[in-house]
């Protein structure tokens, strides 16, 4: 039985767009997926309390090697001219870390990719600002779940000039950034900072960035509200989407105190793929742990990418927490394939 939540339509236009994607994928043919995730660093300079790479699996996975620099461009060639839309620069670790970071940047907008950064934001100097603002990155996220002393140091483990530095860095971003670039906040809310939410509502506003996504753990980390402060959180979130309702994204669904959502099937594999230091490819973020690998393209990178992609979606025991954005995808793309065959087309 496929259940579809109300906010995959929202996704579904978007998918709709690809229009050569979806019929390759619906036809049985082996798209290359729409978008493409690097995870290029092997270190992070945060102690997240709540991150997988903290795992006994990520360290123990870790290899010596590492893929190139000459090898990325070589997979950005071949990305570029088989339909790949957007790149993204995530971990894992801290992407900033990567010395290679910069120069792959630039050369992912050489090539005409829609580039996201996602970043905890320590390392956001000014030389890294300005490549971001020299190569026009297309949206810049830094994770940042709390500006309260106290509240920073349970969630990361750091201090409050850690917490500083990040807020400096942050505004002089959204300060100093091109037009064309999107910087915003990312916000997971747990029970240590779930009255926080309109204060980092508050704040985004008045640092001049260009949203803040208000979203919930994924349900691995076993992060239960009661129904009263899911109750509250609902709350603090529609009030803070009526005060700025272009700047705060959300995510009502992830506190509905209900499940998100399931299909048969996994089309997200497919859409998106994730490639870590090592040259590791694999089904999607959550699933980015050397164990579950969907293959490897270390030494052989030409047409090797293409090869891992014809693999079988990989599920394995993190696929019952499937994330947000993962699920909305997943649904609707399950639901235009209800309607691909509704309409004979096989």
């Amino acid at each position: 039985m496929i259940e579809v939540n109300k906010t995959s339509e929202l996704y579904r236009d978007e998918i709709l767009q690809e229009s050569k994607f979806l019929e390759s994928l619906f036809k049985g043919k082996n798209p290359y997926p729409i978008e493409v995730e690097f995870h290029l660093s092997r270190r992070c300079n945060r102690d997240c309390c709540y991150c997988w790479s903290r795992g006994t699996d990520y360290r123990s996975g870790q290899s010596s090697s590492s893929i190139s620099k000459q090898d990325i461009f070589s997979l950005l060639g071949e990305f570029s001219e088989n339909g790949v839309k957007r790149i993204s620069f995530s971990g894992g670790k801290e992407p900033l870390m990567a010395e290679m970071l910069p120069e792959v940047i630039e050369y992912s907008k050489a090539k005409n990719f829609y580039v996201r950064l996602l970043s905890n934001g320590i390392l956001l100097n000014g030389k890294h600002r300005q490549k971001i603002t020299d190569s026009e990155v297309d949206w810049v996220r830094i994770s940042l779940d709390s500006i309260k002393e106290e509240t920073y140091q349970k969630i990361y483990n750091g201090n409050e000039k850690e917490m500083r530095l990040i807020i400096n860095n942050l505004r002089k971003l959204a300060k100093e950034k091109g037009g064309s670039t999107r910087v915003g906040i990312g916000m997971l809310v747990q029970q240590v900072n779930s009255g926080q939410i309109m204060e980092m509502a508050d704040f985004a506003h008045h640092s001049g960035v260009d949203f803040i996504d208000i979203r919930g753990l994924t349900e691995d980390k076993n992060e239960t509200f009661t129904q009263e402060e899911l109750s509250d959180i609902l709350r603090q979130g529609e009030k803070a989407k009526q005060k700025y309702p272009t700047l705060v994204n959300f995510r009502s669904e992830m506190f509905s105190g209900q499940p998100l959502g399931k299909t048969e099937r996994c089309w997200f594999g497919k859409y998106k793929a994730v490639i870590d230091f090592s040259g590791r490819v694999y089904d999607c973020c959550l699933t980015a742990n050397p164990g579950m690998a969907k293959g490897h393209i270390m030494g052989k990178v030409t047409g090797s990418f293409h090869k891992v992609l014809k693999r079988k979606v990989k599920k394995n025991r993190l696929c019952s927490f499937c994330g947000y954005n993962e699920l909305m995808i997943n649904t609707a793309i399950e639901k235009l394939w209800q309607e691909y065959k509704g309409n004979g087309r096989r």
